[in-house]
């Protein structure tokens, strides 16, 4: 994605992604048959899927939707992260702090 995000779809080739990555043009070309495969699989694995929140108003839906991407982005191994570097999961308190002010 870096590589696509800096120089747009010339620049995202396979040699480009193997030296960037540190493997073989073959195992890349073993997985992905093109660019356009390739593309697609790393923006799918970096996509946030939304589902359908209809909770019947418009505030709950976005605090919904804000909820699912804070546990999206603080997922599994942002609480790893956390552990490692502080001792102890610090994602806690801030669950705790969002869902205090969604309340007001």
């Amino acid at each position: 994605m870096q590589i696509y995000a800096h120089g747009g779809w010339s620049a995202l080739t396979f040699e480009a992604v193997a030296r960037e990555s540190g493997v073989g043009k073959s195992s890349l070309y073993r997985r992905w048959d093109s660019q356009q495969t390739l593309l697609h699989a790393a923006m799918k694995a970096r996509w946030l899927p939304v589902h359908n929140i209809d909770t019947g108003s418009l505030h709950s839906d976005l605090r919904e939707l804000a909820q699912m991407i804070f546990d999206n982005r603080t997922g599994h191994y942002a609480k790893g992260g956390a552990v490692a570097l502080y001792g102890r999961d610090r994602t806690a308190g801030a669950r705790n702090y969002s869902t205090r002010s969604s309340t007001r």
